[in-house]
């Protein structure tokens, strides 16, 4: 019982132990549920389906010893899709070795106490120490690959634009910063409660000059600004793509010349030009092709 009475000492370095000190009844039927099917493993291998509670999970994690260094981001997203009831039961396994000691699922673990949830997941016991070396040989899928095999015909395109449209409606600004990522689930949600989306993808001029360097950045600000005024947005983007009916005063065109220069700009940069474009275009003030962009998003003009 070590290991039980470890787990009491309290909080320790990381998520610590926040459930299971406070809850000795539950950490004691976590131990109890680990030994006997520890002790059922040793006939063979066997799976089956296990609410991780957080004090199973906080067990679990004591038993992590040489594991690989976690990823906070990994955490956070996992954490965050678990306390939204975004997190479904898909088949893959927490794996604990025959010794107990967990194989893998450590992220997933460090969700659960992070979300002060449970999940129900598969839970595989019994192999062997030595065969988590062979785990996670396969290429993780994106969040493109998910809406592709929901049948998105264009889906990284459709996964980043939503990523985009996410940040944007839940921050107010564009990032490419970990901690600033929805979650994978979040990204399909937005897809697909959101079905502008796919208009806005639709709506580029086909054969046009990708101005912007990403049709993401198109996509999504057009969507953005249909939400001001759609047919002044298809216009506008329409104008920006192709260069229609522009002269050297029209903001649109300034937009563009910057676009196709040797300016290396980011996302948030590219999307913050347009912007500016836009509400000068609005205001039917000239465009400073000089201004320093930061990627700070501005209000936008109706």
């Amino acid at each position: 019982m070590a290991l039980l009475e470890s787990i009491f000492k309290g909080p320790q370095q990381g998520d610590g132990h926040l459930f299971s000190s406070t809850n000795v009844s539950e950490a004691r039927r976590a131990q109890a549920f680990l030994e006997d099917r520890l002790k059922r493993a040793k006939k063979g291998e066997f799976s089956e389906v296990v609410e991780l509670t957080p004090a199973l999970a906080e067990l679990l994690l004591d038993k992590n010893a040489d594991n690989r260094a976690t990823r906070e981001t990994k955490i956070a997203m996992f954490a965050t899709d678990i306390k939204n009831g975004m997190w479904d039961l898909n088949g893959e396994p927490v794996i604990i070795s025959a010794n107990g000691e967990l194989n893998d699922g450590q992220h997933r673990c460090h969700a659960v106490v992070r979300a002060g949830r449970s999940i129900k997941t598969f839970v595989t016991f019994g192999v062997t120490r030595e065969s988590r070396v062979t785990v996670d040989q396969g290429t993780a899928r994106t969040s493109g690959d998910y809406l592709g095999m929901e049948g998105e015909a264009d889906p990284n395109v459709a996964a980043t634009v939503s990523s985009m449209v996410w940040q944007y409606n839940n921050m107010g600004r564009i990032s490419r910063h970990g901690s600033d990522l929805p979650t994978k689930a979040q990204i399909r949600q937005t897809f697909w409660d959101n079905p502008g989306i796919k208009a806005s993808m639709n709506a580029l001029p086909s054969g046009a000059k990708n101005i912007a360097r990403s049709r993401s950045v198109l996509a999504f600000c057009h969507y953005i600004l249909t939400k001001r005024n759609k047919e002044v947005a298809d216009n506008f983007i329409r104008r920006l793509m192709l260069g229609d009916n522009l002269n050297l005063s029209d903001p649109i065109y300034r937009c563009r010349e910057r676009m196709l220069g040797n300016e290396r700009l980011r996302p948030e940069e590219k999307v913050e030009l347009i912007f500016n474009t836009w509400n000068a275009s609005r205001r039917g003030k000239r465009l400073k092709q000089s201004t320093k962009l930061t990627g700070n998003l501005p209000e936008l003009e109706r």
